[in-house]
């Protein structure tokens, strides 16, 4: 019977090496764990959310082709949804407007810069392919209340967390990366690990979720947004 090396990590802590039966695919390795996120309040003190989703934990150091699935982002009820998206380098991300209003899509970011107009339901939905890694923040320009943000991944080696803060990213080659974990709102944090064909590592990550004022944004064009 093949054996799995676990390679367990703690922030703070040492690591510390099970024995259990593998598997992972023989020419690759698995990387799984789990993300405990912690609320800080006003007064510093720090308490476990029970609600751990929505935490991207990504391989930095490994690239791969994009995925031919293009990924959809839609404008309905004047919100983006979803309103944080990963996709990988010089994959398409399709916008729709499902509302009955003129909305635009824009952002300034210099991972890049685009602008697609304006335009409102049943009009045609547009395609942006995004090719350097980053965070990409997108808003409308004509209503200040939507944003969005477009997390560019150098692979498909990622995972998002549930409810229970569990992840698992499959068919990793051997190597060694570092391991982000991160999410709105939250700090984020890393930690170097080493693949192994045929092997699991398992990861245990705490990160910090602060609630943060979010400064208004601009337009396009640098101007304030009309007061409603």
């Amino acid at each position: 019977m093949g054996m799995t090396i676990f390679l367990i990590f703690t922030l703070g802590d040492s690591v510390r090496y099970d024995i259990v039966p593998a598997h992972a695919a023989k020419n690759y390795g698995v990387i799984r764990g789990d993300v405990t996120v912690l609320l800080k309040n006003l007064f510093s003190e720090f308490k476990e959310k029970k609600d751990k989703s929505g935490v991207m934990v990504y391989l930095v150091g490994l690239e791969t082709g994009p995925p031919k699935e293009v990924k959809d982002v839609v404008q309905e009820n004047r919100q983006f949804r979803p309103i944080l998206m990963p996709v990988v380098v010089g994959q398409r991300v399709r916008f729709e407007n499902r509302d009955d209003v003129y909305h635009s899509v824009f952002s300034v970011s210099v991972l890049k810069n685009f602008d697609l107009g304006q335009y409102r339901a049943p009009e045609r939905s547009k395609t942006v392919t995004f090719k350097k890694p980053g965070l990409v923040p997108i808003y409308c320009n004509i209503h200040p209340e939507e944003i969005f943000y477009l997390l560019v991944l150098e692979s498909t080696a990622f995972s998002e967390t549930g409810e229970d803060g569990v992840f698992k990213i499959s068919e990793v080659p051997p190597g060694t990366y570092t391991l982000n974990a991160w999410k709105l709102g939250g700090e984020r944090v890393s930690q170097q690990i080493k693949i192994r064909a045929g092997q699991e590592s398992v990861i245990r990550l705490e990160l910090v979720e602060e609630a943060k004022f979010i400064p208004p944004h601009r337009r396009k064009d640098g101007s304030k947004y009309a007061e409603h």
